[in-house]
């Protein structure tokens, strides 16, 4: 069992606990995740852009 402050705490307290560390997680969890897809983005763009360049190649 955990403490906090001394004392043992209980199971609601300790899942309490684990979901204000979640929601704390959550905004690096968003600003990840939107990195992911900037990236993706890009990546989609530079394909555009190849097939384009290939296409008026033939």
């Amino acid at each position: 069992m955990g403490m906090i402050m001394g004392r043992p705490i209980s199971r609601p307290e300790l899942a309490d606990e684990r979901l204000r560390m979640r929601v704390r997680n959550l905004p690096t969890q968003l600003e990840r995740a939107r990195a992911r897809v900037r990236q993706l983005e890009q990546q989609a763009r530079d394909w555009k852009l190849h097939d384009l360049i290939q296409d008026q190649a033939q």
